[in-house]
């Protein structure tokens, strides 16, 4: 469970809950609440915690603490029911470079922007989505791509009736 991933790593790192609030800028009873598996995460809020705990996304979605081994297939899901999106490791990185695969239902998407610093790189596996980096909005289907610097505001959404799945290539810097 996401929430506890969390909770280990916040403890393993020596951080209060204050602590991790007070880095990341979420509440205190937030953070409580998602530790405990009583609330859901958007990516915005969870990059922000991803950030705090210095950790790339797929480590955190997949459990693992450390980007210095090699990495493997089979990593564990983690379906953000608020925003209707399905974020599975592909790897948990190694070095400075990760991947995720991102399923977005229909009507699905990002309700707060994403920010980190890098770049990614987005290819489209299935259906459509709108990729929105810094405040303009870009239309991709099945076999394209986008590669921008997530250092800036970033987020999809799925305005079709079908289900849209990306390829997500991060590097970390």
């Amino acid at each position: 469970m996401l929430g506890e991933r969390l909770r280990s790593v916040r403890i393993k790192r020596g951080f209060s809950i204050a602590q991790a609030a007070d880095g990341s800028g979420l509440s205190t009873g937030f953070i409580s609440l998602l530790e405990n598996g009583k609330s859901d995460i958007t990516v915005g809020r969870l990059s922000r915690l991803v950030a705090f705990y210095e950790l790339n996304f797929p480590a955190i979605v997949s459990g693992s603490d450390s980007s210095s081994e090699p990495s493997t297939v089979g990593y564990p899901s983690y379906h953000s029911v608020d925003e209707g999106v399905t974020y599975t490791a592909v790897s948990a990185g190694y070095g400075i470079m990760s991947t995720v695969k991102v399923e977005v239902e229909p009507g699905g998407g990002w309700k707060t922007p994403s920010q980190h610093p890098g770049e990614e790189f987005l290819h489209v596996l299935a259906g459509a989505i709108t990729a929105q980096v810094d405040g303009n909005q870009t239309i991709l289907t099945r076999g394209e791509s986008l590669h921008y610097a997530s250092g800036v505001g970033h987020g999809l959404h799925n305005h079709s009736d079908k289900l849209a799945v990306v390829l997500a290539v991060m590097a970390h810097a």
